[in-house]
């Protein structure tokens, strides 16, 4: 197993060809710049529950009250824009709805990830 640091290391780029980025224009004292993308997929604990053979529906579920709540936190605090992928079944609950809303109050996109996740990994033999 290779250290941590020494794969954080490595440029996806070789050296020969990387360049610096072209300068970007400045807004007041800081340089606006998108360096990247954030897609999170927003299973909710039910969908790895079955997979593993064992019902576990907690409603709402803290995948959306507690982990997307301080994640949004974290992105509004970094000023980060994110894509939720998001199962449909799980907008119709309304603490669920009321955190997307929220999210795309605050800028971020909410797509579609599946209408129901129907994935039984305990039922392959």
């Amino acid at each position: 197993m290779q250290p941590v640091a020494s794969i954080l290391a490595r440029s996806a780029i070789p050296a020969a060809t990387a360049r610096e980025p072209a300068p970007m224009a400045a807004t007041g004292d800081r340089a606006k710049k998108t360096v990247g993308a954030i897609s999170i997929d927003m299973d909710a604990l039910a969908d790895y529950a079955g997979g593993y053979g064992f019902e576990h529906r907690p409603v709402p579920d803290p995948v959306y009250t507690i982990g997307l709540a301080r994640f949004l936190d974290l992105l509004k605090k970094r000023n980060i824009k994110a894509t939720l992928f998001v199962i449909a079944r799980d907008t119709a609950v309304p603490a669920h709805a009321d955190i997307l809303r929220r999210a795309v109050g605050e800028g971020h996109e909410i797509a579609n990830h599946t209408l129901n996740h129907p994935r039984r990994l305990s039922a392959l033999r």
